[in-house]
C-alpha cells in the first residue's frame, strides 16, 4: 500500500492530478494506459511570439469551467521572476493566451515569501470561492539541507507553498 500512495503523491505533486470517480479513476490507475499523444505541443516556448516566455513554459494545470478549458501555467519574466499565466480553450487543444500581464504575479518587492517565483499551480473551485495553491520562491538563496548543513542555491530554492483565494461573486 505504501508504494501505491507514494506513486499517487508523486503524480499529484508533478502533474497536479485531480481524481473524481468511476471511469476517471480507471484512466489514472498506476499501470500503463493507451494515451495518444498529439503530434505538436499545444503551447511552446519555441514558437511563441512573446519574448518573455521563449525560455520556459512550465507546470500546466487545466480545469473545465462553464464549457471552456482554462490552463494555468508558469513562465519566466524579466528581472528573474517566474509568474503564473492563464490560457483558454473551447476544445482543450487550441489555446488563446493572455500574456500582457500574468494571471497571478509574484508579490511586489523582495520581502514576501512569493516575491520571486509563483509556479506549479493547482486551482480548486468551491461553492463560494476559488483556491489557488502554488509553489513559491523568495529571494533568499540560503537553505538548510536534509543533513542539517546550511547551503546556498544559485537561483533560490522552492521553500514555500502559497494559497490565494478569489471570491466568486456570481456563485458559480
Amino acid at each position: 500500500m505504501r508504494a501505491k500512495w507514494t506513486s499517487l503523491l508523486a503524480l499529484v505533486w508533478a502533474g497536479s492530478v485531480v481524481v473524481s470517480s468511476g471511469a476517471e479513476k480507471a484512466a489514472l490507475e498506476m499501470r500503463p494506459q493507451p494515451w495518444r499523444r498529439l503530434e505538436n505541443p499545444i503551447l511552446s516556448a519555441r514558437t511563441t511570439t512573446e519574448d518573455w516566455c521563449r525560455v520556459v513554459l512550465y507546470s500546466p494545470f487545466v480545469i473545465r469551467h462553464e464549457g471552456r478549458f482554462r490552463m494555468w501555467y508558469g513562465g519566466h519574466r524579466d528581472g528573474g521572476l517566474f509568474e503564473l499565466f492563464c490560457a483558454e480553450s473551447d476544445d482543450g487543444s487550441n489555446w488563446r493566451t493572455r500574456h500582457a500581464e500574468p494571471a497571478f504575479p509574484a508579490a511586489p518587492g523582495k520581502e514576501q515569501f512569493d516575491s520571486r517565483y509563483t509556479s506549479t499551480p493547482c486551482v480548486v473551485k468551491l461553492s463560494d470561492r476559488w483556491l489557488l495553491y502554488y509553489s513559491a520562491r523568495d529571494w533568499n538563496r540560503e537553505y538548510v539541507g536534509a543533513d542539517g548543513v546550511k547551503r546556498r542555491d544559485g537561483s533560490s530554492p522552492y521553500s514555500h507553498v502559497g494559497l490565494a483565494t478569489l471570491p466568486r461573486p456570481d456563485g458559480r
